[in-house]
This record gives structure tokens, sequence and C-alpha cells, in this order.
């Protein structure tokens, strides 16, 4: 039957190619189409010369327009031909004789061009211009198809969006019904010509905040809506709020609200009024960092209410170091951990123990919902300028939802005085037995200090029917009666233990902050005298309530009044090019006034030898009125000439009166600049007088490449009693720097810096020497030729303390970036090291909602009526069964000083590109490429300096390891960019070391890959990879368990081999069979070594696609299992199973993806598991999402 169907398909495919190969020559015969065209053009009659136009469909050539083979002319501007006709009037060869007249011509002649295959002049266009008319009123009868723009389910015109909308639910057989949703929608564009619109809209609760090592951060989880417009703008959602210029109101909130702002006038009657309210979602607080010496951090944050463990908001620090302001990032001056609530300073910046850390930030506080209201106007009527301010925040007593207050317990805050912002209450609490909770019996015992009887707190609870849940607050180490357990390492939580009184640092009390209310009304006004003198007034008025329970509330005033010129042309002789710059102003502040946050400068109370003299939000500071007197005046001439004189006068009755004298001076004289500062203080401090020099000289020699200086500085405080025999505090040093460095425009830049200082210190009536030290610091940065760039930070300091033990220190960190050989080779290296401190963690298991965990509670093993940490393990499967708890890491406040050491390097190695072409061995090696990637971040107590100095220097089961996170990975590519044939070697290595309360956590996973891929045809394409690996685990915080020890900690040997096979017959349809065969063995001693299992795992892939349409793809796998050697409920056995069972296990599933219209996707899935001797586990998926 083929070979007939044969002889009649042949005569027509003959007689096809007899049809196509006339029709070939007819074509070569015909030609390509003319260019030239004529046409007959009607003369002028009565003239000599005829203008014409030649419309036509192709633009006509101006040159070939001719009549009988003459051209003609044309004109440009009006698009015309000119035509004149030959005289009819001949002169006569006879002499004497008339000329000759000849007859009338033809009516029309013949003019022929040529034309191009296009129409230069026609109007070519995407749309026409009358869509894009907004104030047209007339209906367009035409509809212009723009294929660029996509269908969409909502169409938002002039507005883009981008996003996802989705629904979806999950349901099976061992699970219940889950339904989950997620809304991510960003909005940006115009709803007219004058109104844009910018949003960001999700109903994804993030409870962590981004990551702090960047200046900018991404902040993602924030929703808002914003209209904008020339006048005014309207934010609702996610709004931060800052203040306007005011003297005492400053603030800077994040809240959940709404916020607008009205922008109106001329310049010089322009005005600004913003209205804004919602509720906060944080805390102000302002706090003093004590420093340790050498140490970079990190440096935890706290309360000012003692609050341990903070979540800060993010963006809302502001680092103070030594009175400077610093910049967030990585490559600045810090980096924070927002949700540990941790400072970590740069190698730019050498902390020391004479370091000044201040940090002000907004930080989550859920006691009680607390509601924002803020109204300003500003107003300039041509000199005049006027403003005024309202601020009120309040705690609501009615709302608290991180509390739960009983009548009593409120009734209690009502009676409690005015000042005090915390109720302690009894921290244990009568419960019912909960296996799943840390709970405590309430025992009378002896106390180990009295030897008398006490009632107490014990655990673990003995007797189910006296059970107590006790909360423990941390109140200082030896004021407290309760301490830290380590004998109940295994327990699902934090264990406390009774040790006597003051002997802890903790005690079974719960504190309840009292409902706070803040408000300050502000108006301020200003009068410009002249272009350079302004006089002002600004004048406030404060409330604050500590206890919005009791009625009792504080109110304050405060003014302040001035006069400031500012860059007044001098005309003296000697000061001609100067400009004046002078300020008086005097400030009053009553005994209650409390501002909303700091608005005086940062070093202010330290300047005036006073600790902190403003109401804060914690306790209320003694109340006195303020009354400070400023003048000062300067003259400017630019930043190398200049000087300023400052006198400040203070007087706070019982705590500060004194005098402040500032001098500040610039000079340059030839080639040599000179800096000076110098401050005087002498002040009364109730009992106390302090004598204050402070002071800074610096001379710089500018002239020639390198620049040599000295800089001399002194601090000499002496805080003594009336009669002088006893010194109280002091702070006494005097320091000597020398330094060289290049001038600021130079391509190379460095700086070296020797820097001695000695430090004095109080005893009895005297100063002695405390302490000496030398630094030695240097920076280069350079580009180096046109591919290399390299940043170097040294420092070195030596320490030598009469309180302590000689100290030496190093710090660095180096960058090099580098491209060698038309980028065959590029490296980039990155190394530090720091003196920091390493925080002990503990961990517990919470239970979630079923199917969002990552671990289950296997059951109680050791029979204890308790769900222990040996009893959970992490889950295998997505079975909503198997996740049920999530492993939370619970910080801690016990830190280790140790050694950082962070190094990172990444080699790329290319062959030169002419090898590919060239043959022989030249040919052979430009096929490989080599990609290497080493990350060490390690902490460690070793003193060495081999081992501080030498990032690879240490051994997991170092004592002196702390922690570690360590990358290793190197990759060898043979033709990686070739289709047809490649090969990967790959060698990895990661490992990780944590430290915990109670001991260490290891892991290790090293392995060794080898993978080969080959085109075999057209339609098939095949893989084959093997490895080698080893995984490991070690936690000796058990230890105390011999048998939970031995039972956690493992080595599985793994070995693997994965062919595979693909069928490509189309772009649509792909057929991939796999076999994959694993051997694992456990090596480790302990009572399941020689463990092992072996896996044959058979399987068939499917996937059909259509473009844009839909996506079918299935797959069925066979395990083969066997096992044998220790409990396949181990953890071992666990870990060696991955949720499967001895004998024949199933897998299959099944998903379409299904495209309903552009933009509306649904998504359908089916996974079943059938392990031996288990009955079949059937999950299904449905889901429909919405792309923007």
């Amino acid at each position: 039957m083929i070979r007939s169907f044969t002889h009649r398909l042949l005569p027509v495919c003959l007689l096809l190619l007899t049809l196509l190969a006339a029709h070939a020559a007819v074509a070569q015969e015909l030609g390509a189409p003319s260019s030239r065209r004529c046409r007959w053009v009607r003369l002028a009659p009565g003239r000599d010369t005829t203008s014409f136009a030649l419309p036509d469909t192709l633009t006509v050539v101006p040159t070939s327009v001719n009549v009988d083979g003459r051209s003609l002319a044309y004109d440009a501007r009006t698009d015309q031909y000119r035509y004149v006709q030959p005289g009819r009037r001949l002169p006569s060869p006879e002499p004497g004789q008339p000329d000759l007249i000849l007859a009338p011509g033809p009516d029309s002649v013949l003019v022929c061009y040529r034309v191009l295959p296009v129409q230069l002049t026609a109007a070519r266009y995407r749309r026409p211009r009358s869509l894009m008319d907004s104030l047209g009123f007339t209906r367009r009868l035409l509809q212009y198809d723009d294929f660029a723009v996509k269908e969409q389910i909502l169409s938002t015109p002039g507005i883009s969006k981008t996003g996802n909308l989705s629904r979806g639910v999950s349901f099976g057989n061992t699970q219940n019904v889950f339904v989950n949703s997620s809304l991510n929608l960003q909005l940006e564009g115009k709803l007219t010509d004058k109104i844009n619109l910018t949003a960001a809209i999700s109903d994804q609760n993030v409870p962590f905040q981004p990551e702090g090592n960047t200046q900018q951060l991404q902040e993602f989880d924030r929703i808002y809506i914003t209209l904008s417009h020339p006048n005014w703008n309207l934010t609702a959602g996610d709004v931060v709020l800052r203040n306007k210029p005011d003297y005492f109101l400053r603030f800077y909130k994040n809240v959940q609200g709404a916020a607008a702002e009205v922008n109106l006038g001329a310049p010089r009657r322009r005005s600004s009024s913003v209205v804004a309210a919602g509720v906060a979602k944080g805390k102000f607080a302002s706090i003093d960092i004590p420093s340790l010496e050498n140490v970079q951090g990190p440096y935890r944050l706290r309360g000012p209410n003692g609050e341990q463990f903070i979540i800060v908001l993010a963006n809302s620090e502001r680092v103070y170091l030594d009175g400077r302001l610093m910049t967030r990032g990585f490559d600045f001056d810090y980096v924070i951990d927002y949700n540990q609530a941790e400072v970590t300073f740069s190698p730019k910046h050498l902390i020391t123990r004479n370091s000044r850390i201040k940090v002000d930030f907004e930080y989550s506080d859920f006691n009680y919902s607390r509601s924002l209201t803020h109204l300003s106007h500003y107003q300039e009527l041509g000199r005049l300028s006027v403003h005024a301010n309202y601020y009120r925040e309040a705690d609501n007593p009615d709302n608290s939802p991180n509390l739960t207050l009983t009548a009593a317990e409120k009734d209690t805050l009502r009676k409690l005085p005015g000042n005090v912002s915390q109720l302690s209450l009894a921290g244990g609490v009568r419960a019912s037995y909960d296996r799943q909770q840390v709970q405590y019996n309430r025992v009378v015992v002896t106390d180990p200090g009295t030897g008398l009887p006490v009632e107490t707190f014990v655990y673990p609870p003995t007797d189910s029917t006296n059970v107590y849940n006790v909360r423990f607050t941390q109140v200082g180490t030896g004021q407290g009666d309760y301490s830290l357990s380590t004998e109940n390492a295994n327990a699902n939580g934090r264990v406390f233990k009774y040790v006597g009184p003051n002997r802890g640092s903790y005690r079974a009390e719960r504190l309840i902050p009292t409902p706070l209310q803040k408000q300050l009304v502000s108006i301020g006004t200003s009068y410009r005298v002249d272009s350079t003198a302004t006089v002002f007034v600004d004048v406030a008025s404060s409330q604050l309530d500590l206890n919005r329970f009791s009625p009792a509330a504080d109110q304050g005033q405060a003014f302040r009044v001035g006069y400031a010129v500012l860059d007044r042309p001098l005309n003296l002789p000697v000061l001609k090019d100067y400009k004046l710059r002078s300020t008086l102003d005097y400030e009053y502040t009553s005994h209650r006034f409390a501002p909303i946050d700091r608005y005086r400068d940062v070093e202010f109370d330290r300047n005036w030898s006073t600790t902190s003299t403003t109401q804060g939000n914690a306790v209320r500071r003694a109340a006195r009125e303020d009354n400070i007197f400023n003048f000062s005046v300067g003259a400017v001439k630019d930043i190398n000439n200049n000087f300023n004189y400052r006198l400040s006068r203070r007087y706070r009755a019982g705590e500060v009166s004194g005098v402040q004298n500032w001098l500040d001076v610039a000079r340059k004289i030839g080639d040599v600049e000179v800096r000076s500062g110098l401050f005087l203080l002498s002040s009364e401090a109730g009992r106390r007088h302090s004598s204050w020099a402070r002071g800074e000289a610096t001379a710089r020699y500018v002239r020639g490449p390198v620049v040599p200086g000295y800089a001399y500085r002194f601090d000499k405080n002496r805080v003594a009693l009336p009669n002088g025999d006893s010194l109280t505090s002091a702070n006494y040093y005097d320091e000597h720097a020398f330094f060289l460095q290049s001038q600021d425009s130079a391509k190379t830049r460095f700086r070296l810096d020797y820097t001695y200082r000695r430090d004095q210190a109080p005893t009895g009536n005297e100063l002695r020497e405390r302490g000496r030290a030398q630094t030695w610091q240097g920076t280069f940065t350079s580009r180096l030729g046109q591919y290399q760039d390299l940043n170097v930070l040294l420092a070195y300091r030596d320490l030598a303390a009469r309180d302590s033990a000689r100290q030496r220190t190093v710090l660095s960190k180096i960058d090099w970036n580098a491209s060698f050989f038309e980028n065959v080779l590029r490296s980039e290296l990155s190394y530090s090291i720091a003196t920091g401190r390493e925080l002990k963690r503990d961990y517990s298991f919470i239970p979630v909602v079923n199917g969002q965990g990552t671990h289950y509670y296997g059951g109680d093993a050791n029979g204890n009526g308790r769900q222990d940490k040996e009893e959970f393990f992490e889950a295998q499967t997505p079975d909503a069964q198997y996740r049920t708890h999530i492993k939370v890491y619970l910080p801690t406040d016990d830190y280790i000083i140790a050694f950082t050491n962070r190094f990172s390097y990444r080699l790329t190695t290319n062959a030169p590109r002419q090898w590919r072409d060239a043959d022989g061995l030249l040919s052979l090696l430009g096929r490989f490429s080599v990609l290497t990637t080493v990350t060490l971040d390690r902490r460690t107590t070793d003193t060495s300096l081999s081992s501080r100095l030498n990032p690879f220097a240490f051994q997991t089961d170092d004592l002196f390891l702390l922690s570690l996170n360590k990358l290793l990975r190197n990759t060898l590519y043979f033709n990686r960019s070739n289709p047809i044939f490649g090969a990967e070697f790959t060698v990895q290595q990661t490992q990780q070391k944590v430290l915990l309360t109670n001991g260490t956590d290891t892991r290790n996973l090293a392995s060794q890959q080898v993978l080969l891929r080959r085109t075999l045809a057209q339609s098939f394409t095949g893989r084959l990879s093997t490895s080698r690996s080893v995984r490991a685990s070690l936690s000796n915080y058990l230890a105390n368990l011999p048998d939970a020890q031995a039972a956690r900690d493992f080595r599985l040997l793994i070995y693997e081999v994965a062919p595979e096979l693909s069928y490509q017959p189309s772009n649509s349809l792909r057929f991939t069979g796999t076999y994959l065969h694993t051997t694992k063995r456990n090596t480790r001693e302990g009572i399941n070594k020689d463990t092992r299992g072996t896996f044959n795992e058979l399987g068939l892939e499917t996937r059909l696609s259509q473009v844009s349409k839909r996506t079918v793809t299935g797959a069925v796998r066979y395990v083969g299992v066997g096992f044998k050697g220790g409990s396949e409920t181990s953890l071992v056995g666990l870990e060696i199973l991955n949720a499967l069972r001895p004998g024949s296990n199933y897998t299959w599933n099944l998903n379409l993806e299904q495209r309903l219209s552009n933009g509306l996707n649904v998504t359908v899935a089916y996974d079943g598991r059938k392990a031996n001797g288990l009955n079949a586990v059937h999950t299904g998926r449905m889901q429909v999402s919405v792309l923007f």
C-alpha cells in the first residue's frame, strides 16, 4: 500500500516542480518593474511658460524630469516644474524682411521622469497625534490597534502596573483544607496631567526588618498610596513623618495612617500646611552605649525601660561616634541588624574604651496602641515668616495588644504616682499542665545562702496539679534571685534556677509599662531686618503624662529669642575680604518642659559635665528651670581663613551654673594651613566644681605631592568637691599625632598616621597615669593601571594600661579588584580582620499552623512527659502533618569577645578567545574555564597573631573557634557554552558552626561532582552525573545526655550516579527518562554507625507546552530502598531515608498551568506518594493568579 501511494505522489511532485520552473523563467524574462513614468501635461494657453506639479504615489526624482530629453527647472518651495515653450518668432533669412512667425504648436507635451520605490514626503507615525489630545471632545470614529500593548484584565490607561494577585487552595487525604492568598501590586503613572499616582500594596505580613548593611534600604514591606500634585500631595498607608524646621519640635516617626501637604502662594507669599494622623509603629529612644577596648561590635540596643530584646524600625536610627553622625553601610561607618538590635562598626573607625557611642532610634512597641496627630502651617509674608506646629502621641489604655490586664491590675495602675512608668507584678501564674511549655512547680526550699525556708519555682514540674507559667525579668548581675540553668539544655525553652537573693540576674516578676502621652505645641516667627540680619522668636508648650491611668500630668513651657547676622561684608582694612557671622539668643525652659525628641546637640549635656537633663519616656528627671544665654561672633573668608568665638552661660538651679568659652580659628599662611579649637568650661554642678579645658591644634604643609602634618589634642576635665581635696571624676589626656598624606586631588591617595596618647585618672585627690596608647594607621586608595583597583586600611594599636593587661589590636580591610590579559583572569578580593563579639544563642521549637512549619514533634522518646529538643525533627516532605513547628533562635545577653576574620575571593579564568580558533593544543585549552569562590567568616578566641591574620588557620573542632561560615567552590568547565558537548567538575565544601548557650552546633557538607552532557541527535540529549559527598552534623550542647548526643550526631558518606536521557521531538513536547543510584552510610562512631541505605530511583517525566497558552508536566518515579543498621525513626535513619521506607516507594505528580487570557493564569497540581507498607498520600493544589 505504501508503494502504490508513492507511485501516485511522484507525478504530482513532478508537475509542481515543472510549474515552479516555468513561473521562474517567466519572471526572469519580465524582469523588475520599471521606475520610469510618463504623462501628458497641458500647456497654459497664450503663455510661453507653464508651471505644473507631478502628483505621484511615490517620490519623483526632480533631476530626471524631462521633455524630449530636455531637463526642466524645479522649484522646491512650491514643488512645481517649469516648462518654457520654444519661440514662435524667427529672424528672416533675408536682410530687411520682417521676422517669420511659426504656426501654433501642440497644446500638450509628454513629460517623463523616474521615481523612488518609497514616498519620502508621506507622514509616518505609530499613532496619530489626535489620540494624544487629552483635551479633545470629539468622538474617535476609528480605532487604532497597538500590538505593543498587552491585553489586561484591568485596563488602566496611563498607569503602569507590576505585581500579582493569587488565591489558592490545598487539600489532601492526610491534611485539612488550607487556603492561601497573596497580593503584591505596584502602581505608577498619571491620573490627570497634573496628578501622579504611586502605590505599593501588599497583604503579606513580613515579621522582620530589612538588612541594615547598605546606605539605601529595600523596604519591601512598606504599603502606601501617594497622590502628588504641584501644589499638594497625599499619602496613605505606611508613612514616615519628619518635622519641618522648628527649634523645639523634633521627631522622626513611622506610622500607619495618612498625611497631606498643601503648598500655595507666590515666592514671597508662600504657605505650606501639613495634616497627618495615624497609629505609630514604634517608640523613640536615645541611649548611650558603653564602648569596649578594641571591640567593633556588635553592640546591643536596649529600650528606655530596660527592654532587652527589641526590634528597631528600619532607617530610624541615628548613630553618633564621638559626637559625629555616622553613615550606614558596609563600605561606610557601620552596619545594623534591625531584628537583633545590634550595631557593628566598620574597620574605618577603631573603637576604644574612650569612644563615645550614642544611638537615637525607634523600636517596635505594641504594649499599647499609640495614636499620633500632627498639624503644621508655615507662612511667608515678605520679610516676615511665621510657623505653628502641633504634635501629640498617646497610648490607648483600653487597647493593649501585647498586654493582658485584669481589672485589678488596671486599678493598681490608677493608684500609681504620676512619675512611675512601670509596674512590677508577680511573674508566676497558675495554669493547666501543658507539656509543650516550660512550666514550674511552686515549692518551699532551703535558701542556699541563709539556710532559711523560702518559696520558689523549680523545674521540672513533678506535680501536674500545681503548675505555674512563670515570666522572668533580667534585673542585672547580683540583683536577682534566679539564673539561667545549664542543667536543662534539652528543654524546649529557657529554664531558670533559683540561686538565692542577690545572687542571680533574674527575678520572677512581670513588668507592665504604663500608657504614655506626649504633646507639644510650638509657634515661631522670624523677621529679616535686611539681607543678612534676622530676628527670631520661638515659643513652645508641652504636656507629658507618664501614666494615662492616672489623671496627673506635667505641663511645661519654653521660649527662645535671638538675633542672627549671616555673611555681612566687613569693610575693615584688616578684614577686607571677610564676612561677619554673629548670633545672640536666650533660651528658657520651665521645670516641667518635656520635648518630643531631643532637640539639642548630641553632646550638649556632656559639654556641661552633667548627665541628661531632659525629661524622657522612662523616668521623670529632676524638675528644674533652665536658662541659657548664647553669644557668638566670627568672620569667614573661606574654608582655610575664618575664626569664631562663642560664649554660653547656663543656669539650672541645683545642677548647673557655669560659663563656656569656644574659640575656633583657621588660617593659611603661605603653604602652611593651621587649624585650632579651644573649649573652656567653669561650672558648678551641685556640690561639684568642673574645670574643663579641651583643645586641638593642627598644622600641615600643603606644598608638594606629600603633605606632612602634626596635631596636638588635649582634654583636661577636673570634677572635684568644693574644698578640692577629692577628685570625683575626670577625663584627662594628652595626644600627639603625626601624619603624612597625599594631596586631595591626587589619583593615588594615601595617609599615614601615628598617635601617642597618655591618659590620667583620679586617685584620691590627685591624678595618676591610667595608661598609654600608641596607634599606627594607614590608608591607601589607588587605581593601579587601567584594570586594577586597590583599597587598603591597616591599623595597629598598643595599649599599656594600669588597670588591665597589655592589649594589642590589629585592624585591617583590603579590597582588590583586577582584570588581566583582556579579561582572561578576573579577580575580586575582600579581606578584613577586627575584634568583635559573638553572641551566645539558644533556640526552641514553636508550634505554628500546620503546613507552615519546618519541623515536627516525633513523640516522647525519653518518656518524661515533656517536649524536649531532642524529640523534634526536620521535615523531609511538604506534608502539613510534618510541618507543625518552626525553629526559632533566641538571642541572649551573653557575649564573648572574639577575633573576627572575613575573607572573600572570586577568581574567573577564561582562555583567550583566539585560542578557540587555533589548531592543536591551543584549541583544546581554549575550551576550558574555571570559576573559584572562597568565602570565610570566622570568630575565634585564639590570641596568636597567625591565627588572627590567617583566614584558613582553623579546625571546626577547635575549642577556640566560636563560629564559622565557610564556602569553598571550584568548578572546571569544558565547552561551557557549547550546546553539543560539555563537562563540569565541581568541588564544594560548606561548613557552619553556631555558638549556643550550652555548646556549639556544627554542620559540614563536602562534595565532588562530575557532570557530562551530550546532544546525541537533533532530538536526543544525554546527561551523566556522578558525585561523592559527606554530610556531617555535630552538636555538643546535649553532652550531658550521652544517648541523645550519640543519636543526633552523624557523618553520612554518599555516592550518587544519575544518567538522564531526554527526547524532544518538537518545541512543545519533551520526554525525560532518569535513573538515580544512591548509597548512604553513617561513618560516625556511636550506636548508629554503619547504618546504611541503598536507593534505586527510576523516573519518567513529560512536558507538553504551548507558548502563551498552557503547560502540562507529569512525572512518575519508582524508588527501591534498602536499609539496614540502626532504627528507621532515629535522626540518622530519617536523614538517610528522606521520608521514604525500605522496600518499594512510588511518587507521581501532575501539573497544569493554563493561561486563560493575558495576565490570568490557573495552576492545578496533584502530588501522590506511596511508601512501602503505608497508605497512599494524595495532595492537590489549585491557584489562580493575575499578573499586572
